[in-house]
């Protein structure tokens, strides 16, 4: 059987893979106590924050990129952007609900491939580490 074009993204599209208003995190009081609270680290070029939420559903995720670093909002949104699709597609690996901060710190807009590569090894840290037993 031969999948014309259009069908070969209906498959992408059938899993749950939205981005929606419910994961993202804007609560003002929330995203302080993330970054006041909550446990960070580096994945080149990605700083994540995060607290996990046994309360909630699914996690939800801030996104931010320096406007001292990039003048531009156009290449701001870019890596935003980029962040975010590999969020989207990436989430299934968080078995467990946090509230979660993803802040660009590279000093160069680099190509989505690394970006979500950073991302990848972020989720499985913070999936790993909050499942980790505590003593």
């Amino acid at each position: 059987m031969q999948v014309s074009g259009k069908d070969k993204f209906q498959v992408l599209k059938t899993a749950n893979n939205r981005f929606g208003k419910a994961e993202k995190l804007c609560g003002e009081l929330d995203i302080d106590r993330l970054y006041k609270q909550g446990t960070s680290f580096l994945s080149h070029p990605v700083v994540f924050y995060y607290i996990p939420q046994p309360d909630l559903l699914k996690s939800q995720v801030l996104v931010s990129v320096s406007k001292k670093k990039f003048k531009n909002a156009v290449d701001r949104n870019l890596i935003k952007r980029r962040l975010r699709e590999a969020y989207r597609l990436n989430k299934s690996i968080l078995q467990h609900a946090h509230h979660i901060g993803m802040v660009y710190v590279g000093n160069s807009i680099l190509e989505y491939n690394l970006i979500r590569k950073s991302v990848v090894e972020g989720l499985a840290k913070i999936e790993t580490t909050s499942t980790a037993p505590s003593n």
